[in-house]
């Protein structure tokens, strides 16, 4: 009898610790992201040139009309019913074998609405399943029947009405939950704008050698904030509603979600 009141006793000290350092880590990182601006230049307008370095346009009204109808609710209350296509990599990346089809309104319950804290995240199950692309991921990776079952987003007239800085590039989208997000890649140049929600970019120089080693996103993310001893600072940039930063070819960049966040990436290639 004593020895079980002891082993109640244990487990729940234990429990009890394991919440104070998951609230203490969680407060810790929320207000480290509180003092995250951006580090790179801020331009008014679209360059007609671009530079080698990334740049920021804040508030821009290009898609203002999109982002006023563009929310999650009324993404729930038009398009729930829609088959959408979710999977594990980054949006420009081919199907992997997870590749699922769900209604959106299960997507958006189960992995948006997720209830997880930043440091919970980090070992949370299926932390990154992620919305698979717009229409035109379709054609580019061939996935089978994908027009025919509506494995998208938004009908192809909603799409359109999303203008790029750049005419005729191909559109791709990411939606997610809050402490989300896509662990390091690069690719050819593109521009990001957040549609709704808050996003928080970490970005490398193309040389800069990264390593997955089994890691999520989050968890890279995790170890970034926490840790001020890193060998190589990156460079910060958070976004909100109207932002759009262009990452130029070959920087390595790291994405992660402050909230329920859904962006639109052009690729400018």
């Amino acid at each position: 009898m004593h020895n079980l009141l002891r082993m109640q006793c244990i487990t729940f000290v234990l429990i009890f610790l394991n919440i104070v350092y998951v609230l203490a880590s969680n407060e810790m990182i929320l207000t480290s992201l509180e003092k995250i601006d951006c580090d790179f230049p801020t331009f008014k307008t679209w360059p007609a040139v671009y530079p080698d370095n990334p740049f920021v346009l804040r508030g821009t009204s290009l898609n203002q009309k999109f982002r006023n109808h563009i929310t999650l609710k009324n993404i729930l209350d038009k398009y729930g019913e829609r088959i959408v296509g979710v999977d594990y990599p980054g949006t420009r990346s081919p199907p992997t074998k997870r590749w699922q089809s769900m209604k959106l309104k299960e997507f958006i319950r189960k992995y948006v609405h997720h209830g997880f804290g930043p440091t919970e995240m980090t070992s949370a199950p299926e932390k990154n399943v992620y919305l698979w692309g717009l229409t035109d991921n379709c054609d580019t990776f061939g996935i089978a029947n994908c027009k025919a079952n509506n494995f998208t987003m938004f009908p192809q007239e909603i799409e359109d009405e999303f203008h790029c800085f750049e005419p005729n590039v191909s559109k791709y989208i990411g939606l997610n939950g809050a402490y989300k997000g896509f662990h390091y890649h690069s690719h050819g140049h593109v521009s990001n704008e957040v549609v709704f929600g808050s996003r928080m970019w970490v970005i490398h120089e193309p040389n800069y050698k990264f390593f997955r080693d089994g890691k999520t996103a989050s968890s890279v993310f995790h170890s970034i904030i926490m840790d001020d001893n890193s060998e190589e600072t990156p460079y910060f940039c958070k976004l909100g509603p109207g932002d759009i930063i262009y990452i130029p070819d070959g920087w390595i960049h790291l994405t992660y979600n402050l909230e329920p966040t859904l962006t639109i990436a052009c690729n400018l290639d």
